[in-house]
């Protein structure tokens, strides 16, 4: 039917698009809360050699796993939005972008620059980031591959 999306209406879909906005951008307040409370305990270190490297990572590995397995997540979870914090300062997050294409983000330069500067969306021209698009940015292989390029690279891989 020409009047639904799945099983629902468009109508319907439209509104659980809008419920679930809501709730990943509720997702990521909390995910953010998470990574700030794990930067609190063990801030980002300095790396300062092998040796001090090794001593200091065990330290913070052992401390931010206890507060993990505290909180019932695991280490590895919390690290990265610990990660994703320290890259993302509070003032610099946009609540209108997931945590999760803030940690496809996280690994540019120009990232703050370009986090409210999305690219349109194809067919609707939006601009909202979405995981694909923010894979490009990142220059990471996206999940759909579209261009002539993007498909080679698939079928290579």
């Amino acid at each position: 039917m020409a009047g639904k999306v799945g099983d629902v209406t468009k109508q319907r879909y439209r509104e659980l698009v809008r419920t679930g906005r809501t709730l990943i951008r509720q997702k990521s307040e909390i995910q953010f809360q998470l990574g700030d409370a794990a930067l609190e305990i063990e801030p980002m270190p300095s790396r300062g050699g092998s040796q001090a490297a090794s001593a200091q990572d065990v330290h913070i590995e052992e401390a931010l796993s206890h507060y993990a397995d505290d909180i019932g997540i695991p280490f590895t979870t919390l690290n990265t939005y610990r990660w994703v914090s320290s890259r993302w300062p509070k003032e610099k997050r946009n609540a209108d972008v997931s945590h999760h294409i803030h940690k496809i983000l996280a690994g540019r330069d120009d990232r703050f620059r370009i986090i409210g500067k999305p690219p349109p969306l194809p067919g609707t021209g939006e601009r909202r980031w979405t995981i694909d698009s923010a894979k490009r940015a990142a220059g990471q292989e996206p999940l759909v591959p579209v261009t002539p390029q993007e498909k080679i690279n698939r079928v290579t891989d």
